[in-house]
């Protein structure tokens, strides 16, 4: 991503932060267990004694084992974001602590559309066409996909703009069909 394309960026990484169980730590930060200090069980003291207590290696080994975990996978987090960053925005967020911190950070700063980059879209959406042996249905989610892309971006275009759209996109392929039903097919392919 090089802040030009955060949209196209964030959707992918947010699925692939989920698959590698990422996510919960890149959204919710670090939790208190993974910064724990008080100890989980101490020795046991003599009745009377005036000695201080102090933690069992067990519990010093749980909490160091918890706070490797957690740390490790929000070094997993960072990781794979900074995989899909441009050298620019590494080095505005090479200080920051979190993966947390990071999508944050990243969410806040690119996550707008420019008027360029709608303009863009539309335009695609204009040129749409499902051409040749090209699969219908792999066209048509491309096609919604795009009419998802625009709605992220504040750009929501209409049902009935989308319907003839499609339309438009088929009538080279399938003539006939503009004239045997729009809606039926409209109503079939947008559900």
């Amino acid at each position: 991503m090089d802040g030009m394309n955060y949209t196209l960026w964030a959707y992918p990484m947010r699925a692939y932060l989920e698959f590698k169980g990422y996510w919960l730590i890149t959204t919710n930060g670090l939790p208190d267990i993974a910064t724990r200090t008080e100890p989980f069980a101490y020795n046991p003291v003599k009745d009377e004694s005036m000695d201080e207590l102090t933690e069992t290696w067990e519990s010093q080994i749980r909490r160091q084992e918890l706070k490797d975990k957690y740390h490790n996978l929000d070094d997993g987090a960072k990781g794979s974001m900074k995989q899909k960053l441009s050298n620019a925005i590494i080095e505005e967020i090479k200080d920051m602590a979190t993966a947390k911190e990071i999508w944050k950070y990243l969410e806040d700063k690119f996550n707008k559309a420019g008027s360029a980059q709608v303009f863009g879209d539309i335009q695609k959406v204009y040129a749409f066409q499902i051409r040749g042996n090209q699969n219908p249905e792999t066209q048509i989610s491309k096609l919604a996909l795009l009419f998802a892309h625009l709605k992220a971006q504040g750009a929501e275009i209409s049902k009935f703009y989308q319907a003839m759209t499609l339309l438009n996109a088929g009538s080279m392929k399938w003539p006939h069909l503009i004239g045997i039903g729009p809606l039926l097919l409209v109503n079939l392919l947008l559900k």
